[in-house]
C-alpha cells in the first residue's frame, strides 16, 4: 500500500500479484505439458530406432531435431516459473513491510499532530494549530526567555485555558523527539524502495539466463519491475501460439497473451480454430464476435449435413439435435450475416458454445462490450435458452435504450444465455429442477468465468468501467451464487422475481457487491416467483426477508413528482408481447432498473404501501 503521508513516495510493495501468480501456473502447466511432449517424441525416436529405411531415417532425423527444442522451451518455462515466483515472495515480502511501517508512521505523526494542538495558542511556544513539521527544530521563542521578560507567568496558563506553560519545554522536547523518529521512518521506506529495486534486478536477471530468454533482452539494462506483459512477450517468442493453449489459460493471462500478438497471429488463430477463440474469456469481445459467427456458419452446416444424412438413413433425429438445430438457426437468422455491428445500437455474438447436447450457449452483447464505461449482464430465468435469443435481446435493448433516454449511451448490455437453465415445460421430472439448485450452481461457474473474462479485458485495456448483473427468476439463483464465490468487481445487483437465493447467502452483504447496492423487485400479480421459493434448495427470499438487507424498488406503478407516470408490472415474465413485464420499457421496475445502472439512485421509486414488498 502506499502511505499518503508528507515525505513518504511510491510503493515499494507495488505490483499484480494475482496476475503474477496466474502466470506462474500457466508458466508451470507449460513446462509440465511441453516435458511431456519431449518425452513422447524421445519414446518414439527408441521405437524407430529398430526400423530402418529412407523414410524412417528422415522421420528420425527430424524428431531428433525437434526433442531437444522441446526439451529447452519446457525448462525455460519452468525456470520463469521459478523466477517468477521468487519474485512474487519479495514483492509479498516488501508489501507487508511498507503495511506496517505505514501504520508506525501513522501513529508518529498522529502524535506529532496532538502535540502540535496541545501547542498551538500558548504563548511563547510558537505555534499556530495547523503548524506543520519541516524537519527544522520545534519553532517559538524559549519559555525561560519569555518568562525572564514577564511575558508569562510560571505556572499558570495565562487565562487561556490551555495547558500550563510550563509543560512548554516538555511538548516541544516531545515534537523534536518525534520529529526524529518520523525522519528514521523515512529512511526505512527508502531502504524498502531500495530493496524492491535490487528485487527487479535479481528478477530481470534470472529471466535473463532462461534458455530461451529474447523477451527479456530489453528488460536487462532497465530498472523496472518484471511485468505479466513481459511474460507473455518471452512466452510468444519461446514457442508458437496455439489456440488449444490459448483455451487452456485463465483470463488474465489470455488477455495478456492475445494483446502482445500481431494483428496477422490474431487471424490465424480465428481461422484455425474459431470455437476456441470464440469462447475465451480474456480476448475481446470484437474478436470473440468475430471468430464466433465463423464457427455459428460452420456448426450449422455441420448440424444440417448431420440431420440430413439421418433423413437419407431413415434414422430418427434426437431432441437434442433438434434443440440445437433451432437454436443454430435463430443465431443464425440474427448474426449468422456479421452484418450485426453495423446496427445501431451494433450487436455482438460474444460467447458461442457447441460443446454440450442440445441448444447451443451463447452471449450476446447489445453494444461495444470492449469499449462500453459501464457493463450490464442480464442473467434470464427458467425456460430460457438460445432458442428464445430474440426475447432477451429484446430485453437487452430495453435496458440500453432507457439509457440512451437519459443521455447515456457510453454502455453495453450483455444477454447472457450461456447456461443451461431448467425448464418447466419438461417431463415431471424435468418440471422439478426449477426446485433445485443444481442448475444454478453449474451456471454461477460460467457466469463467474465470464465476469472474470470482462476484467481482465478491461484491466488490460487500462479502464474501468462500472459493472453491473441484472437477474430474472431463477437468474438471480445463478447470478446471486456467482457473485458469492468472491469479489468480481460488481457495482450493482438487482433481482427482479427471484426464484428464491440458496441458504448459505444469507445476506446481501454476502454477494460482494460494491457499497452493498444489492435491488430486489417483484410485483403483487408474479405467483411464479413465490412458487420458486417453496424449495428448500432456494428459500430465501430478497423482498419479504428484512434480515436480508436487499433494497426493495417499486414495481407496481406510480406517478413521479414531475407528473411522469410509470405503469405497473404485472405477472412472472422479463419482457415480450404487451406493456407491463418487469422489463417493458414505462414501466416502474424498468425505470429503477435502468436507475439503478446509471447509478441514479434519487431517481430510484420503493414500493406503495400494500403493494408487492415487504
Amino acid at each position: 500500500m502506499s502511505i499518503h503521508l508528507p515525505g513518504f513516495h511510491g510503493d515499494p510493495g507495488a505490483g499484480d500479484l494475482s496476475g503474477m501468480a496466474a502466470l506462474v501456473r500457466s508458466a508451470r502447466d507449460h513446462s509440465v505439458a511441453t516435458l511431456a511432449e519431449a518425452s513422447q517424441v524421445e519414446e518414439a525416436l527408441g521405437q524407430l530406432d529398430a526400423n530402418r529405411g529412407q523414410a524412417i531415417s528422415a522421420a528420425t532425423e527430424a524428431l531428433t531435431a525437434v526433442a531437444p527444442r522441446l526439451a529447452t522451451v519446457g525448462r525455460s518455462y519452468g525456470q520463469v516459473a521459478d523466477a517468477l515466483d521468487a519474485y512474487s515472495l519479495e514483492v509479498t515480502r516488501l508489501g507487508d513491510d511498507v503495511r506496517s511501517l505505514g501504520f508506525e508512521a501513522q501513529r508518529v505523526h498522529e502524535e506529532m499532530r496532538h502535540t502540535i494542538n496541545r501547542l498551538a495558542g500558548m504563548p511563547g511556544s510558537g505555534v499556530s494549530p495547523g503548524t506543520p513539521w519541516n524537519g527544522s527544530p520545534a519553532p517559538g521563542t524559549t519559555h525561560s526567555a519569555m518568562a525572564h521578560s514577564g511575558m508569562i507567568h510560571p505556572g499558570t496558563d495565562g487565562g487561556t485555558g490551555l495547558p500550563s506553560t510550563d509543560q512548554i519545554p516538555t511538548l516541544l522536547a516531545r515534537w523534536s523527539a518525534l520529529a526524529d523518529e518520523y525522519r528514521v521512518l523515512l529512511g526505512r521506506h527508502g531502504d524498502l524502495t531500495v530493496g524492491r529495486s535490487r528485487a527487479n534486478v535479481r528478477a530481470v536477471e534470472a529471466l535473463s539466463m532462461v534458455e530461451i530468454a529474447e523477451g527479456f533482452a530489453a528488460y536487462r539494462a532497465a530498472d523496472i519491475p518484471v511485468s505479466v506483459v513481459a511474460v507473455s512477450v518471452w512466452a510468444l517468442n519461446a514457442s508458437r501460439v496455439t489456440p488449444e493453449r490459448l483455451a487452456r489459460l485463465d483470463p488474465v493471462p489470455a488477455a495478456l497473451l492475445w494483446a502482445s500478438l500481431s494483428e496477422a497471429d490474431r487471424r490465424r488463430l480465428v481461422r484455425e480454430r474459431p470455437d476456441l477463440i470464440g469462447s475465451t474469456e480474456g480476448i475481446p469481445a470484437t474478436d470473440r464476435h468475430t471468430a464466433n459467427v465463423a464457427h455459428l456458419r460452420e456448426e450449422l452446416r455441420r448440424v444440417k449435413h448431420q440431420i440430413d444424412t439421418a433423413s437419407v438413413n431413415r434414422t430418427p433425429l434426437s431432441g437434442d439435435l433438434i434443440e440445437r438445430l433451432r437454436g443454430l438457426e435463430v443465431l443464425y437468422r440474427l448474426y449468422g450475416s456479421g452484418v450485426s455491428v453495423d446496427r445501431s445500437p451494433p450487436e455482438y455474438l460474444v460467447s458461442l458454445d457447441t460443446t454440450l447436447p442440445g441448444a447451443p450457449l451463447a452471449a450476446v452483447a447489445v453494444g461495444n462490450l470492449d469499449t462500453a464505461g459501464t457493463a450490464v449482464y442480464l442473467v434470464p430465468g427458467m425456460n430460457s435458452s438460445t432458442v428464445g435469443t430474440e426475447g432477451l435481446v429484446s430485453a437487452a435493448r430495453t435496458l440500453y435504450a432507457g439509457a440512451v433516454a437519459e443521455g447515456d449511451s457510453d454502455l453495453a448490455v450483455v444477454a447472457w444465455l450461456d447456461y443451461r437453465a431448467p425448464k418447466l415445460s419438461d417431463t415431471a421430472a424435468g418440471s422439478l429442477s426449477v426446485l433445485s439448485d443444481h442448475s444454478a450452481r453449474v451456471g454461477a461457474e460460467r457466469l463467474v468465468h465470464s465476469l472474470e473474462g470482462y476484467n481482465a479485458v478491461q484491466q488490460q485495456s487500462g479502464l474501468a468501467g462500472s459493472l453491473h448483473v441484472v437477474a430474472h427468476s431463477y437468474g438471480t439463483t445463478t447470478a446471486s451464487l456467482a457473485l458469492a464465490t468472491r469479489d468480481l468487481g460488481v457495482d450493482s445487483f438487482t433481482m427482479l422475481g427471484s426464484a428464491g437465493l440458496v441458504p448459505e447467502i444469507a445476506h446481501a452483504r454476502d454477494l460482494h457487491v460494491d457499497n452493498g447496492r444489492v435491488y430486489a423487485i417483484e410485483n403483487a400479480g408474479d405467483a411464479t416467483a413465490d412458487l420458486g421459493r417453496l424449495s428448500t434448495a432456494h428459500p430465501v427470499d430478497p423482498v419479504r426477508d428484512r434480515d436480508f438487507g436487499a433494497v426493495v424498488l417499486g414495481s407496481d406503478g406510480v406517478v413521479r413528482a414531475d407528473g411522469t407516470e410509470l405503469r405497473a408490472a404485472r405477472g412472472h415474465d422479463l419482457n415480450g408481447t404487451g406493456q407491463q413485464h418487469y422489463l417493458s420499457p414505462g414501466t416502474e421496475s424498468w425505470a429503477n432498473v435502468v436507475n439503478v445502472i446509471l447509478g441514479r439512485v434519487d431517481r430510484l421509486t420503493l414500493p406503495r404501501t400494500g403493494s408487492g414488498g415487504p
